[in-house]
């Protein structure tokens, strides 16, 4: 004799019967493996202890777009200023390769590590996302772009 055995929670028919269990059951487990992921991309952000206060918020974005197609190798940088409409604040943005070959950026690692120093740091600092290539630094200081650094 052969016993057949129906597990009725994989079962089509159940499912059709009990599609909200299903659905919920699905949702719950797609939250527990996002649980039991390790945590990749962890963001780690660190302030400066001193300089000048001031929200460079408005050039986050026009930094990172600008080089993103730039191909920065291992230990340099690109950076860029931006001077605010008053012209008694400017911006100073750098993404230092932390790695050992060359990359370009990620446009939205970018924008989440300056955003969140901005958030967090009102003297400026620098944030990376952990495992990433670039450490992104956000410098808020007195008086408009001049020098090597222009906008």
């Amino acid at each position: 004799m052969v016993y057949k055995v129906n597990n009725p929670y994989l079962s089509d028919r159940f499912c059709a019967l009990t599609n909200s269990f299903c659905q919920s059951f699905a949702l719950n487990l797609a939250a527990l493996a996002l649980l039991i992921t390790p945590s990749l991309g962890q963001l780690d952000t660190v302030c400066n202890p001193g300089g000048t206060m001031g929200s460079c918020a408005d050039f986050i974005t026009t930094f990172c777009t600008s080089i993103a197609s730039e191909v920065i190798a291992p230990g340099d940088s690109a950076q860029r200023c931006f001077t605010a409409s008053t012209a008694t604040l400017k911006c100073d943005f750098t993404a230092l390769n932390t790695h050992n070959v060359s990359n370009s950026i990620s446009v939205t690692n970018c924008e989440n590590a300056l955003t969140s120093v901005n958030a967090t740091c009102p003297l400026g600092g620098w944030g990376q996302v952990s495992g990433a290539p670039f450490r992104f630094f956000g410098d808020p200081n007195t008086g408009p772009c001049g020098g090597s650094c222009g906008n």
